[in-house]
Parts: structure tokens; C-alpha cells; sequence
């Protein structure tokens, strides 16, 4: 469940390979080639990808006004 858009990220110190998984990182780049990125991200489980991938579509998105 999402709270808002607030990036939260902790340092393991160490790789986590579970959380980077190229057919992971493939679902949340979508977000940014979507027309309907708030649809899909209500789709997937929270993730720092979410988040890094919707503040780049805003950017793009209001440059481009």
C-alpha cells in the first residue's frame, strides 16, 4: 500500500539480489511508458523503483509544457 510519495531507503551494506531482478526493474520502467502510470502502480508492490520511476515521468511530463 502506498502512503504518498515519500522514498524511504536503507542501507543494507550489502547487494539484495531478490530486489533487482531485471523482470522487476522491467515492471516499474512501464510506469514511465505508460499513459496510465497511476493505474499500473496501484498494480505493484511498493518499491524504491516505483517511486525514482514516477518523479521521472513528472519531470518529463512538465518539461515538455
Amino acid at each position: 500500500m502506498y502512503v504518498g510519495p515519500i522514498l524511504l531507503v536503507m542501507n543494507p551494506f550489502k547487494f539484495i539480489p531478490a530486489l533487482a531482478t531485471p523482470e522487476l526493474k522491467s515492471c516499474y520502467m512501464d510506469l514511465v511508458k505508460t499513459p496510465y502510470p497511476l493505474q499500473l502502480r496501484k498494480q505493484l508492490q511498493p518499491h524504491t523503483w516505483a517511486i525514482s520511476a514516477m518523479a521521472y515521468r513528472t519531470l518529463k511530463d512538465t518539461r515538455a509544457r
